[in-house]
Protein backbone atom coordinates (compact mmCIF):
# COMPACT_ATOMS: atom_id res chain seq x y z
CA UNK A 1 0.00 0.00 0.00
CA UNK A 2 1.42 3.18 -0.93
CA UNK A 3 0.70 4.83 2.68
CA UNK A 4 2.80 2.39 4.21
CA UNK A 5 6.24 4.37 2.58
CA UNK A 6 6.59 7.28 4.97
CA UNK A 7 9.93 7.90 5.50
CA UNK A 8 11.49 10.70 2.78
CA UNK A 9 15.05 9.36 1.80
CA UNK A 10 15.26 12.00 -0.75
CA UNK A 11 14.83 13.46 -4.37
CA UNK A 12 15.68 11.86 -7.92
CA UNK A 13 16.21 13.93 -11.29
CA UNK A 14 14.67 12.28 -14.76
CA UNK A 15 17.41 13.28 -16.82
CA UNK A 16 16.94 13.87 -20.63
CA UNK A 17 15.18 16.29 -23.18
CA UNK A 18 12.30 17.58 -23.49
CA UNK A 19 9.66 16.83 -26.31
CA UNK A 20 9.58 19.08 -29.11
CA UNK A 21 9.19 19.12 -32.76
CA UNK A 22 11.84 20.17 -35.10
CA UNK A 23 12.65 21.11 -38.79
CA UNK A 24 15.31 22.04 -40.72
CA UNK A 25 15.26 23.42 -44.03
CA UNK A 26 17.19 21.33 -47.15
CA UNK A 27 20.40 23.49 -48.77
CA UNK A 28 20.30 25.09 -44.98
CA UNK A 29 23.05 24.18 -42.23
CA UNK A 30 20.83 22.57 -39.74
CA UNK A 31 21.42 23.30 -35.77
CA UNK A 32 19.45 20.92 -33.18
CA UNK A 33 19.36 23.05 -30.09
CA UNK A 34 17.38 20.70 -27.25
CA UNK A 35 16.48 21.70 -23.48
CA UNK A 36 16.12 19.88 -20.63
CA UNK A 37 17.85 18.41 -17.49
CA UNK A 38 21.44 16.71 -16.85
CA UNK A 39 22.52 17.12 -20.73
CA UNK A 40 25.86 16.99 -21.54
CA UNK A 41 28.33 16.65 -24.45
CA UNK A 42 28.20 12.76 -24.47
CA UNK A 43 24.57 13.43 -25.78
CA UNK A 44 23.51 11.71 -29.10
CA UNK A 45 20.66 12.38 -31.68
CA UNK A 46 19.56 9.91 -34.36
CA UNK A 47 16.95 10.62 -37.08
CA UNK A 48 14.84 7.78 -38.26
CA UNK A 49 11.69 7.16 -40.04
CA UNK A 50 8.41 8.44 -38.37
CA UNK A 51 6.52 5.96 -39.58
CA UNK A 52 7.13 1.76 -38.88
CA UNK A 53 9.96 2.71 -36.97
CA UNK A 54 10.39 3.39 -33.34
CA UNK A 55 13.53 4.85 -30.84
CA UNK A 56 15.17 1.79 -29.56
CA UNK A 57 13.28 -0.82 -31.62
CA UNK A 58 15.90 -2.38 -34.07
CA UNK A 59 16.10 -1.65 -36.82
CA UNK A 60 15.50 1.53 -37.12
CA UNK A 61 16.61 2.43 -40.42
CA UNK A 62 18.29 5.84 -39.82
CA UNK A 63 18.07 7.88 -43.75
CA UNK A 64 21.40 8.70 -45.41
CA UNK A 65 20.84 12.33 -46.00
CA UNK A 66 23.17 14.25 -48.44
CA UNK A 67 25.43 16.61 -45.83
CA UNK A 68 24.16 15.27 -43.11
CA UNK A 69 25.64 13.64 -39.68
CA UNK A 70 23.37 10.56 -38.75
CA UNK A 71 23.70 10.19 -35.44
CA UNK A 72 25.05 13.07 -34.03
CA UNK A 73 27.32 13.92 -30.50
CA UNK A 74 26.73 16.88 -29.26
CA UNK A 75 29.17 20.03 -30.56
CA UNK A 76 31.38 21.65 -27.66
CA UNK A 77 29.61 24.53 -28.37
CA UNK A 78 26.89 23.15 -25.83
CA UNK A 79 29.26 24.67 -23.01
CA UNK A 80 28.83 23.15 -19.39
CA UNK A 81 24.94 24.44 -19.19
CA UNK A 82 22.77 20.80 -18.46
CA UNK A 83 19.49 22.42 -19.74
CA UNK A 84 20.89 22.92 -23.14
CA UNK A 85 22.68 20.81 -25.45
CA UNK A 86 23.21 21.77 -29.32
CA UNK A 87 23.80 19.37 -32.20
CA UNK A 88 25.65 20.80 -35.57
CA UNK A 89 23.81 18.17 -37.91
CA UNK A 90 25.55 19.54 -40.96
CA UNK A 91 24.24 21.53 -44.42
CA UNK A 92 21.19 19.34 -45.50
CA UNK A 93 20.85 18.08 -49.08
CA UNK A 94 18.90 15.59 -50.64
CA UNK A 95 16.89 13.18 -48.65
CA UNK A 96 15.45 9.59 -49.05
CA UNK A 97 12.05 10.71 -48.21
CA UNK A 98 9.75 13.97 -49.61
CA UNK A 99 10.18 17.20 -47.62
CA UNK A 100 7.08 17.44 -45.06
CA UNK A 101 7.21 15.79 -41.53
CA UNK A 102 8.59 12.10 -42.26
CA UNK A 103 11.08 11.59 -39.69
CA UNK A 104 11.62 11.56 -36.24
CA UNK A 105 14.44 12.79 -33.34
CA UNK A 106 16.10 9.44 -31.01
CA UNK A 107 17.84 10.51 -27.70
CA UNK A 108 20.89 8.87 -25.97
CA UNK A 109 23.15 9.90 -23.25
CA UNK A 110 25.82 8.11 -23.75
CA UNK A 111 25.74 6.06 -26.88
CA UNK A 112 27.78 3.40 -28.30
CA UNK A 113 25.45 1.70 -30.61
CA UNK A 114 22.45 2.53 -32.67
CA UNK A 115 20.26 0.62 -30.16
CA UNK A 116 20.93 2.83 -27.05
CA UNK A 117 19.07 6.12 -28.94
CA UNK A 118 16.05 4.67 -26.86
CA UNK A 119 14.32 8.10 -25.79
CA UNK A 120 11.91 9.69 -28.80
CA UNK A 121 12.08 13.23 -28.68
CA UNK A 122 9.89 14.21 -31.13
CA UNK A 123 8.99 14.70 -34.50
CA UNK A 124 11.29 16.22 -37.37
CA UNK A 125 11.04 17.47 -40.68
CA UNK A 126 12.34 19.09 -43.68
CA UNK A 127 11.31 22.04 -46.05
CA UNK A 128 12.20 22.22 -49.19
CA UNK A 129 11.95 21.36 -53.01
CA UNK A 130 10.05 17.42 -53.27
CA UNK A 131 11.78 16.00 -56.69
CA UNK A 132 10.13 15.66 -59.92
CA UNK A 133 10.98 12.07 -60.20
CA UNK A 134 13.13 9.22 -57.64
CA UNK A 135 15.76 9.16 -57.90
CA UNK A 136 16.49 12.80 -58.79
CA UNK A 137 20.00 11.96 -59.94
CA UNK A 138 18.37 9.17 -62.06
CA UNK A 139 17.22 9.02 -65.56
CA UNK A 140 14.91 11.65 -67.21
CA UNK A 141 11.85 9.92 -66.42
CA UNK A 142 8.53 10.44 -68.77
CA UNK A 143 5.16 12.48 -67.75
CA UNK A 144 7.32 13.30 -64.05
CA UNK A 145 10.60 15.67 -65.34
CA UNK A 146 9.69 18.47 -67.26
CA UNK A 147 11.02 19.22 -70.74
CA UNK A 148 11.23 22.10 -72.65
CA UNK A 149 11.39 22.77 -76.36
CA UNK A 150 13.99 24.75 -78.10
CA UNK A 151 12.59 28.21 -79.27
CA UNK A 152 9.70 27.78 -77.05
CA UNK A 153 8.63 29.06 -73.80
CA UNK A 154 10.33 27.36 -70.92
CA UNK A 155 8.75 28.42 -67.58
CA UNK A 156 9.17 24.91 -65.12
CA UNK A 157 5.49 24.71 -63.25
CA UNK A 158 3.62 26.90 -65.32
CA UNK A 159 4.72 25.78 -69.32
CA UNK A 160 5.95 24.48 -71.47
CA UNK A 161 2.56 23.45 -72.89
CA UNK A 162 4.04 20.54 -74.27
CA UNK A 163 4.00 18.86 -70.50
CA UNK A 164 3.07 20.80 -67.71
CA UNK A 165 5.14 19.94 -64.40
CA UNK A 166 3.83 21.40 -60.57
CA UNK A 167 6.56 22.78 -58.84
CA UNK A 168 5.71 21.22 -55.24
CA UNK A 169 8.16 23.17 -52.37
CA UNK A 170 7.09 22.62 -48.50
CA UNK A 171 7.50 26.43 -47.30
CA UNK A 172 8.67 28.26 -50.66
CA UNK A 173 10.58 31.75 -50.61
CA UNK A 174 11.21 34.45 -52.81
CA UNK A 175 15.22 33.53 -52.10
CA UNK A 176 14.63 30.56 -53.86
CA UNK A 177 16.68 29.09 -56.62
CA UNK A 178 17.57 26.45 -58.99
CA UNK A 179 20.68 25.41 -61.51
CA UNK A 180 20.27 23.44 -64.66
CA UNK A 181 23.76 21.96 -64.66
CA UNK A 182 25.60 19.25 -66.39
CA UNK A 183 24.45 15.61 -65.45
CA UNK A 184 27.75 13.62 -64.50
CA UNK A 185 27.89 10.79 -61.75
CA UNK A 186 27.99 12.99 -58.62
CA UNK A 187 24.75 14.57 -58.26
CA UNK A 188 24.47 18.10 -56.85
CA UNK A 189 26.98 19.42 -55.12
CA UNK A 190 31.02 20.55 -55.15
CA UNK A 191 32.00 20.90 -58.92
CA UNK A 192 28.40 22.34 -60.77
CA UNK A 193 29.24 22.87 -64.59
CA UNK A 194 26.71 24.95 -65.22
CA UNK A 195 25.26 25.21 -68.88
CA UNK A 196 24.59 27.75 -71.02
CA UNK A 197 21.57 28.54 -73.62
CA UNK A 198 20.81 31.79 -75.89
CA UNK A 199 17.26 33.59 -74.88
CA UNK A 200 15.55 34.15 -78.22
CA UNK A 201 12.44 36.17 -78.19
CA UNK A 202 9.37 37.27 -77.39
CA UNK A 203 9.72 35.84 -73.94
CA UNK A 204 9.11 37.40 -70.29
CA UNK A 205 12.26 38.03 -70.12
CA UNK A 206 13.57 41.45 -70.05
CA UNK A 207 15.10 42.92 -73.69
CA UNK A 208 18.45 42.50 -72.17
CA UNK A 209 18.46 39.09 -71.24
CA UNK A 210 20.49 37.54 -74.31
CA UNK A 211 21.45 33.89 -72.41
CA UNK A 212 18.80 31.89 -70.21
CA UNK A 213 18.84 32.46 -66.56
CA UNK A 214 21.42 30.31 -64.84
CA UNK A 215 20.79 30.09 -61.58
CA UNK A 216 17.26 30.45 -62.27
CA UNK A 217 14.81 32.47 -59.55
CA UNK A 218 11.98 31.59 -58.54
CA UNK A 219 8.68 33.79 -59.32
CA UNK A 220 5.08 33.87 -59.55
CA UNK A 221 2.76 34.75 -56.52
CA UNK A 222 3.65 31.59 -55.07
CA UNK A 223 7.11 31.57 -55.66
CA UNK A 224 6.72 28.47 -57.62
CA UNK A 225 7.60 28.99 -60.91
CA UNK A 226 10.69 29.22 -62.62
CA UNK A 227 10.90 31.01 -66.43
CA UNK A 228 14.16 30.05 -68.64
CA UNK A 229 12.66 32.16 -71.18
CA UNK A 230 12.85 30.99 -74.77
CA UNK A 231 16.31 28.68 -74.96
CA UNK A 232 18.25 28.24 -78.50
CA UNK A 233 21.21 26.88 -79.22
CA UNK A 234 24.22 29.30 -77.96
CA UNK A 235 26.50 30.65 -79.97
CA UNK A 236 29.44 31.90 -77.43
CA UNK A 237 29.59 30.15 -74.43
CA UNK A 238 30.87 31.92 -71.14
CA UNK A 239 34.31 30.84 -70.16
CA UNK A 240 33.81 27.84 -67.30
CA UNK A 241 29.99 26.89 -68.61
CA UNK A 242 28.88 23.74 -70.77
CA UNK A 243 27.78 24.66 -74.10
CA UNK A 244 23.72 23.85 -74.03
CA UNK A 245 22.90 20.92 -76.60
CA UNK A 246 19.66 18.74 -76.75
CA UNK A 247 19.42 16.63 -74.29
CA UNK A 248 19.48 15.46 -70.47
CA UNK A 249 20.79 17.99 -67.36
CA UNK A 250 20.29 18.11 -63.89
CA UNK A 251 18.36 20.65 -61.91
CA UNK A 252 19.84 21.43 -58.33
CA UNK A 253 17.50 23.70 -55.72
CA UNK A 254 18.23 26.21 -52.87
CA UNK A 255 16.49 28.22 -50.46
CA UNK A 256 18.39 31.05 -50.10
CA UNK A 257 21.86 30.79 -52.25
CA UNK A 258 24.56 33.19 -51.93
CA UNK A 259 26.75 33.50 -55.30
CA UNK A 260 28.96 30.06 -54.47
CA UNK A 261 27.39 27.16 -56.29
CA UNK A 262 28.25 24.48 -53.48
CA UNK A 263 24.76 25.99 -51.67
CA UNK A 264 22.47 24.49 -54.64
CA UNK A 265 22.89 20.87 -52.71
CA UNK A 266 19.43 19.51 -53.58
CA UNK A 267 18.39 17.36 -56.52
CA UNK A 268 15.31 18.90 -57.75
CA UNK A 269 15.53 15.67 -61.02
CA UNK A 270 16.06 15.95 -64.79
CA UNK A 271 15.16 18.87 -67.21
CA UNK A 272 15.29 17.54 -70.63
CA UNK A 273 15.88 20.38 -73.62
CA UNK A 274 14.08 18.84 -77.35
CA UNK A 275 15.36 19.96 -80.77
CA UNK A 276 18.12 19.77 -83.62
CA UNK A 277 21.53 19.57 -82.28
CA UNK A 278 23.59 22.60 -84.17
CA UNK A 279 25.25 21.43 -88.09
CA UNK A 280 28.50 22.39 -89.38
Amino acid sequence: QAFNFRVPVGKISIVGPKKVELACQESMYCTITLTGVGLSNTNGILIIPLVGHKCGVMPMDPPAIDGVVNPQIASSASGTDPSKVVFQMGMVGSAPLDPGVNYQLCWAHNPAAEADYRVFVGSFGLEGIFAFSDPPCGPFVPGQDPYCVLGELCEIGDKPTQLTVNVEVASPARTNKLVVIKKEAQCCGPGHILIDFKEVKPSDLNAAQTTFPNPVPATGAAFLIYNLGRPSLPTNTPLGMWVGTPGDYLMCWSHNPTSNLIDYNTAAGTLQFRGPFAQA
